[in-house]
């Protein structure tokens, strides 16, 4: 885990558009935020990551907090190191069952978040860790993409040796640190950063 700037790797790529799908696969998997904690789940949704607060609200209809159904973002209270899972809503029963405030979420009780409190705590700098599913991985991974995530070295490593080479064609610009890199060699160019700050966009028509 990333203790300053200058343990994270800067990687930007331009990759053509009807490529960009491929790497909402790393946000499902989570990328690292780094906020001032404790701080309410809403407030990490609406005001770190910039998500609109009717999408947080009407949307984004299951959350995650640490493996727990979360059923009020506002009493939910977000620490350093927690995980926090974004999802559509799901079909079925299950679904049903684990979307935040509905009818049967009492069906789940033992899955349901507990907000708690431990008197005042001291706020500050802190690491999330957020992972994107279904339709909000699909709808707000282009923007998180564009704006740039902070990414597992590891994980990014994996991705570039299990699906680069196809993506080669695809590629119009690498940037690693700044410096320009041939599209081809990235995956052989990537030193064992512990974390990648990672930028993905589309040339611009």
């Amino acid at each position: 885990m990333p203790t300053s700037r200058s343990d994270v790797l800067s990687v930007d790529l331009m990759v053509d558009e009807d490529h960009l799908w491929r790497f909402l696969r790393l946000l499902r998997r989570g990328f690292l935020v780094s906020t001032r904690l404790p701080c309410s789940l809403d407030r990490l949704l609406v005001e770190v990551l910039e998500i609109p607060e009717t999408y947080a609200t009407d949307r984004i209809q299951t959350i995650f907090l640490n493996g727990r159904a979360v059923d009020d973002i506002r009493a939910a209270k977000v620490t350093d190191g927690d995980r926090v899972a974004l999802s559509a809503a799901m079909p079925g029963l299950v679904g049903a069952t684990l979307r935040k405030g509905g009818k049967v979420a009492n069906l789940r009780s033992s899955l349901s978040h507990q907000p708690y409190s431990t008197g005042i705590q001291a706020v500050l700098p802190g690491l999330v860790t957020v992972k994107l599913f279904n339709l909000v991985c699909a709808e707000l991974g282009p923007t998180f993409l564009k704006r740039g995530v902070v990414l597992s070295g590891g994980h990014f490593r994996e991705f570039l040796a299990d699906s680069w080479a196809e993506m080669v064609p695809a590629c119009r610009e690498v940037r690693i640190d700044q410096m320009i890199a041939a599209c081809d060699t990235l995956p052989r160019a990537m030193p064992g950063a512990e974390a990648i700050h990672l930028s993905v966009a589309a040339p611009t028509p």
